[in-house]
């Protein structure tokens, strides 16, 4: 029975939080209470910060274990036939680990796991039963804030202990056997440590880098477990990283720090006795924190140097301070030795060798809000000089070497700036393009520049310059598209920068070209023109005044992404292109196109075509942009070698670069690499070198999101991660969770990933859906897959969706009782497409959805809105300024929608992610929407009513609504960050009929997400508060 409506007035009065102070039992016998107390909590982060590698599981191969800190976690990337290919495991730990040790601990015979739990002044192991099998992790009383972790056999007897350094007490504290000694202080600050006969006594001995002290102290071992400190060894300031090596081949071990805050490697040489001279700083990466030693065979041990900061690794000589350094693109956190290479952990697991790579130099960087750039010969000697924009006044400054020289050259932002002698006096002037007219700038003797009056211009024409007549002159070229034809105007200036029509080209085509470029395509030093529009045809002027030849089309792809360039040497212009992942040529392409010629593989956005090792065969730079984990832009050179194509080692830099060009700025023939960017310009000189390699080996996942559902048919929810890994963990019955193992990864030459993704669990098994993205691929696409603990089967995709995928939902739409997929694409006017289910779990392809809204959409939800049995959309539209609401298109039950009517004039949030949540809340037989502004207000609507919407809660990060009782009505659930924890709060209709909020707060975790699950198999709906490291479950108390 429906109870009375709540007016808006009484409404406000009863949303006003309530405590639930006895948790079990409840003292209103129609509320839901939580067991606060017995909260608990699953990390499923990988981005290790410790490496080692062992043959954990004694099949021969190597596997790589991490530790990740800040995500709590565990996990070893089991070895195979592909460094580090077969699988990962990982367990969940505590709110932070540091450190990791790979040894038989307890004697068994079986490699056990250890690191560090700071917060719990504690470690943690994993012991290992033989194989892939281990038990569940335990705790053992250590030092007070363990943030080093080694394992030696001090005592000489086995198994080994294990050894921490406690940052907080300045102490180091040995664990015989898990229990743990007295500690022993060592000196403020111990951060890493190293263990090894540093005396020559046969004995063991300890060794801590002390970054407060600026020193290395040593623990000189008795053989019988116990440690006494020896001498202290001044080193660089802030030593993070200590190793133990022979590095002068003399048989005695001598030590090495990275030195954070003086930027060096310090290498102390033994001289024998536990005596230690001779320091070494050798200069290194900026804020060096890892440090690792690698042994190649034949050749003495050099040192890996990590700057997390940076994403720099050095590969450095320590008798010599030799070196050579790779900027790599995965984010490095970690770095291991892997015999004589080096093995970085961050975004990704990559293997790093010496080779070549590009080298970057820079020549010029200038401050600039603007990312306007444009290399200008003004003197005519070969080498250009920069154009710089100063604002949006039309300023511009010129810069060559160290010199720069503010010109003007009329109001308002060019938006193109060309230099030819256009007047005949042997001088460079300048052709300035706006967006409404252009002018030109005569250059005087003096050098000052004289403006001409201005030509008309439309937004669309496109400029050139060129002296297509041969008499020394330039024209100005302006191509003026139109629907049937476009018109190629050829002007030529007086000595006052005034330029008149002389000729017009008209080409006519079905699709008339846009764009040109000035180019000599037959090496007769005479200008040819290409000319193209962006559906990809083009059109070919054979010394600017021949009849347009129709080249064809060539794929859709604009010539911003084809390069002209005699790339086999044949005095015939090629064009080279990038997409999908893969690099093409056309041969000859202005003559007679032939199939295009995959030349390699490999992620790009752009490229340019350059002899960048000098050796006159052209090589191929090319440019790939990607925003996951952050936005970035990778530059690889790809260098001829016959006709084979090999890679080099790449250079990164943390920002998205879409407009780089080319500039001939010092005169060697080898044009330099501008980055025009928001907050600067940066010219780099271009070469190879020395450098170290980046191969990326497999892709892993920070911050997965999270879905649970049963897939093993006990009753309880497992959990499903996902993101650029997809991983399974068993619910263990008791509210939690097993090992996480990892079902698959992405492969790292195609960089696809998971956006995200439907788990639909019911009596005939689990499915998975799940949209992917690729780099380079304009369109998402869609797969499903059978799902269990064991892995995926019977992958398929699913055809038919041709977009971005930005909502996904598994709902019933045409009343047959199988859910289908419906995927919607706002990223322009909204589209959706539907996936039927069939009666066998299958889906067939997509189909576009019959629904017409032409207004920009937020939000869509489903919602049997007008309770005629029917799923309705629902989309939160904004046409501002308008109009703004929430429209409803009914649905008729049979996949298809009736006219849509405005339910609700609120103006919703410009936020994605705050879904639009319906439910009967109040149990007044109405419908109400509970949705969120962005900014932490969490409010509360109705149809028909136009006056706005009423706050609920404040502080709101996550929501969601669910029957968590199965009374046939919804509850609300709303979470928002506290100091030390989250405020959960519960809402719904009480006993004795108000609406109200059970509030609770659950320390030491996050929110980002919420959601429901029967995780411990119960019978009733658990809450479970998901962050970024994992997730939190609070149980239902009984």
């Amino acid at each position: 029975m429906n109870l009375p409506r709540l007016s808006w007035s009484v409404l406000a009065a009863v949303l006003v939080p309530a405590g639930c102070f006895t948790p079990v039992p409840c003292e209103d016998p129609g509320s839901l209470c939580l067991s606060i107390a017995d909260v608990s909590r699953v990390r499923v982060g990988v981005a290790p910060d410790a490496l080692t590698i062992a043959d954990v599981d004694g099949d021969g191969a190597r596997d790589l274990v991490g530790a990740s800190g800040p995500a709590g976690t565990i996990t070893v990337l089991w070895g195979g036939d592909d460094l580090f290919a077969g699988g990962a495991t990982t367990w969940s730990i505590d709110q932070e680990v540091a450190g990791i040790v790979v040894a038989d601990l307890d004697d068994d015979g079986d490699l056990d796991l250890a690191t560090a739990v700071p917060r719990a002044d504690a470690v943690a192991v994993v012991r290992g039963r033989g194989g892939r099998s281990f038990a569940d992790p335990e705790r053992f009383p250590a030092g007070a804030v363990p943030r080093a972790l080694i394992a030696a056999d001090l005592d000489g007897e086995g198994p080994p202990e294990l050894v921490t350094a406690d940052l907080a007490a300045g102490t180091v504290t040995v664990l015989h056997q898990f229990v743990a000694a007295p500690p022993l202080v060592v000196g403020p600050g111990p951060r890493a440590l190293a263990a090894g006969d540093l005396d020559g006594d046969a004995q063991l001995d300890v060794a801590v880098a002390l970054a407060d002290a600026d020193a290395v102290q040593v623990l000189r071992g008795d053989g019988h477990g116990s440690l006494q400190p020896a001498a202290l060894l001044p080193v660089g300031a802030a030593p993070y990283g200590l190793v133990a090596a022979d590095f002068d081949g003399d048989a005695r071990l001598d030590l090495a720090t990275a030195d954070s805050l003086d930027d060096t490697v310090s290498v102390l040489l033994s001289a024998g006795g536990g005596e230690f001279n001779n320091r070494k700083a050798w200069p290194t990466v900026p804020l060096p924190s890892g440090l690792v030693v690698a042994r190649p065979p034949d050749s003495p041990p050099v040192l890996g140097v990590l700057s997390e900061t940076t994403d720099r690794v050095e590969r450095l000589d320590p008798r010599t301070g030799e070196s050579f350094v790779g900027i790599l693109a995965t984010d490095p956190s970690a770095l291991v030795a892997d015999g004589g290479a080096l093995v970085s952990a961050g975004a990704a697991v990559s293997s790093l060798s010496p080779g070549t790579g590009i080298i970057m130099t820079p020549m010029l960087e200038v401050q600039s809000a603007l990312p306007d750039a444009w290399p200008v010969d003004i003197d005519g000697d070969g080498r250009d000089e920069l154009l710089l924009a100063n604002g949006f006044s039309g300023g511009l400054t010129l810069h060559r070497d160290d010199d720069s020289l503010d010109i003007d050259l009329g109001e308002g932002r060019p938006d193109a700036v060309l230099a030819a002698d256009l007047t005949g006096d042997g001088r460079p002037d300048l052709a300035v393009g706006r967006s409404t007219e252009l002018s030109i700038a005569v250059q005087q003797p003096d050098g000052a520049w004289q403006l001409g009056p201005a030509l008309p211009l439309a937004s669309s024409d496109d400029l050139a310059v060129a002296d297509i007549d041969g008499d020394a002159v330039a024209e100005l070229l302006i191509l003026r598209p139109d629907t049937a034809e476009s018109r190629l105007g050829v002007y030529r200036s007086d000595e006052t920068g005034r330029a008149t029509l002389a000729e017009t080209i008209t080409v006519s085509a079905e699709y008339p070209p846009e764009q040109l470029r000035v180019l000599d395509g037959d090496g007769d030093d005479r200008p040819d023109l290409l000319l193209w529009n962006y559906s990809g045809h083009y059109f070919h002027l054979e010394d600017a005044v021949a009849a347009a030849d129709h080249l064809g089309w060539f794929s859709g792809f604009g010539v911003p992404d084809i390069v002209p360039a005699d790339l086999d040497g044949d005095d015939r212009l090629d064009a080279v292109w990038c997409t999908n992942g893969h690099v093409f040529a056309y041969s000859d392409f202005l003559g007679q196109i032939t199939d295009a010629e995959q030349l390699f593989a490999a992620p790009c956005d752009s490229l340019d075509v350059l002899d960048l090792d000098r050796d006159g065969d052209l090589d191929i730079l090319v440019h790939e942009v990607f925003f996951d984990p952050e936005a970035a832009t990778r530059f690889t050179p790809w260098l001829r070698d016959g006709d084979a194509w090999r890679p080099g080692g790449s250079r990164t830099f943390p920002q998205s670069l879409r407009n780089t060009r080319l500039a001939e700025l010092d005169g060697d023939g080898t044009p330099e690499l501008l980055l025009p960017s928001s907050v600067d310009v940066k010219a780099l000189h271009l070469g190879i070198g020395p450098s170290l390699v980046e191969a990326e080996q497999r892709r892993l996942s920070a911050a997965p999101r999270l879905r649970f559902g049963d897939l093993d048919g006990d009753g309880a929810a497992d959990l499903l991660a996902f993101g650029e890994t997809l991983a399974v963990a068993p619910a263990d019955g008791r509210g939690g969770f097993g090992p996480l193992t990892q079902l698959w990864a992405a492969p790292p030459d195609n960089r696809s990933y998971v956006i995200d993704g439907l788990l639909l669990a019911g009596d005939d098994g689990a499915r998975f859906v799940w949209t992917s993205g690729r780099d380079g691929l304009p369109t998402d696409y869609v797969q499903v897959a059978d799902l269990s603990l064991a892995g995926l089967a019977q992958t398929s995709n699913l055809n038919g969706f041709l977009g971005r995928s930005f909502f996904n939902f598994a709902v019933d739409l045409d009343g047959d009782g199988n859910r289908d997929i419906v995927v919607f694409d706002v990223t322009y006017r909204p589209q959706g497409f539907w996936s039927r289910g069939r009666v066998d779990g299958g889906f067939e392809d997509f189909v576009p959805l019959g629904f017409d809204e032409k207004s920009s959409v937020d939000r869509i939800g489903f919602h049997d809105i007008d309770r005629d049995g029917h799923l309705d959309i629902a989309v939160a539209y904004n046409d501002y300024p308008v109009s703004t609401g929430v429209r409803v298109f009914p649905g008729v039950g049979d996949g298809t929608f009736g006219p849509a009517f405005d339910w609700n004039g609120v103006r919703p949030a410009l936020w994605h992610h705050a879904p639009l949540v319906f439910g009967d809340f109040d149990r007044d037989g109405r419908v109400e929407l509970v949705m969120h502004d962005g900014v932490g207000t969490l409010t509360w609507a109705r149809g028909g009513e136009f006056r706005g919407v009423r706050e609920l809660l404040t502080g709101v990060v996550a929501y969601t609504a669910a029957d968590l009782d199965r009374d046939g009505y919804p509850e609300l659930l709303a979470a928002g960050s506290a100091v030390g924890g989250v405020t959960l709060r519960l809402g719904r209709s009480r006993s004795d009929g108000s609406f109200g909020f059970t509030e609770h707060f659950i320390a030491d975790v996050g929110v980002r997400e919420l959601a429901v699950a029967d995780v411990d198999g119960d019978g009733e709906l658990d809450v479970v508060l998901v962050d970024e490291f994992g997730a939190a479950i609070v149980r239902r108390a009984p």
